[in-house]
């Protein structure tokens, strides 16, 4: 929804007062100063002073349709965008995913132990954001989780949750309408 904000309660308080002393043809009418006007007093002074014009209330009434279409058009995009990307993680699949990534591949494991390790020398810590560095822990965890061909089996744990009473392989096609994993 949208709400004007006090600043456009106060302009249209100035262009209608303007409009309705040049209408009178009369310069010695004070015009309004709603700068420091509480809320309440501002909406109180444009019911008491609504437009009349005819044209005026046409245009009004064609600009406030073509802004909730727009409003409308746009919330649309909005949602329709968001179930394509931002889908987020729901029940336990994507997470056991995650930890299978880690835990079932050696390499992987390897670089999750070695994650902290900084190599000695200058020329380690500058090059440490150089495209020819070996793949972090994490850009081989999302390589894994992502690709469609890896399929691990979770193993049956009925003692520790209901959720483990049974195995299932944890393949990409029950997590492909997620959000993609990423290193960051």
């Amino acid at each position: 929804t949208y709400r004007p904000s006090a600043g456009h309660y106060k302009s249209e308080i100035l262009r209608r007062a303007n409009l309705a002393s040049s209408e009178e043809g009369d310069n010695t009418i004070v015009l309004p100063r709603p700068a420091q006007w509480t809320l309440t007093k501002i909406l109180r002074w444009l019911d008491n002073h609504p437009i009349t014009d005819r044209f005026d209330r046409i245009f009004l009434k064609r600009a406030l349709d073509e802004f909730k279409g727009d409003a409308m058009s746009a919330q649309s995009d909005r949602l329709r965008e968001s179930d394509h990307i931002e889908k987020k993680w729901t029940g336990k699949v994507p997470y056991l995913r995650l930890i299978h990534a880690l835990a079932d591949n050696d390499e992987v494991k390897d670089a999750f132990l070695k994650r902290h390790d900084i190599r000695p020398g200058r020329m380690a810590i500058e090059n440490r954001n150089s495209n020819d560095q070996e793949p972090s822990v994490w850009e081989l965890m999302a390589e894994y989780w992502n690709d469609p061909a890896f399929e691990p089996v979770s193993e049956e744990l009925p003692a520790l949750h209901s959720d483990f009473k049974s195995s299932e392989v944890l393949s990409h096609q029950k997590v492909a309408q997620l959000s993609p994993t990423t290193p960051e």
